[in-house]
C-alpha cells in the first residue's frame, strides 16, 4: 500500500521527467530548422556571417574539393 509521500514523490518525477522531454524535444526542433535553414540558404548563396557556418563556407571554396564541401568542414569544426 502507498502513502500519501511516495505519491507526491512519483508525481514530482513524473513532473520532471515530462519537462525534461518537453525541453529535449524543443531543442531538437530547434536545432534541425537552424541546420536547415543554414545549408539551404547561408551556403548556397555564400553568405559567410560568422562563426562555424562561416569558417566552413570560407574553407569550401579555398579548398575546392568535391568530397570536402561546406558541410563536410562544418562537420569537422564542430
Amino acid at each position: 500500500m502507498e502513502t500519501s509521500a511516495e505519491m507526491t514523490l512519483r508525481e514530482k518525477v513524473m513532473k520532471y521527467v515530462k519537462q525534461y522531454v518537453k525541453q529535449y524535444v524543443l531543442i531538437t526542433l530547434s536545432i534541425s530548422i537552424m541546420s536547415v535553414g543554414v545549408y539551404f540558404f547561408k551556403f548556397p548563396n555564400n553568405f559567410s556571417t560568422g562563426g562555424v557556418s562561416g569558417l566552413s563556407l570560407i574553407l569550401g571554396r579555398v579548398f575546392p574539393n568535391p568530397v570536402l564541401t561546406p558541410s563536410v568542414f562544418m562537420l569537422i569544426i564542430n
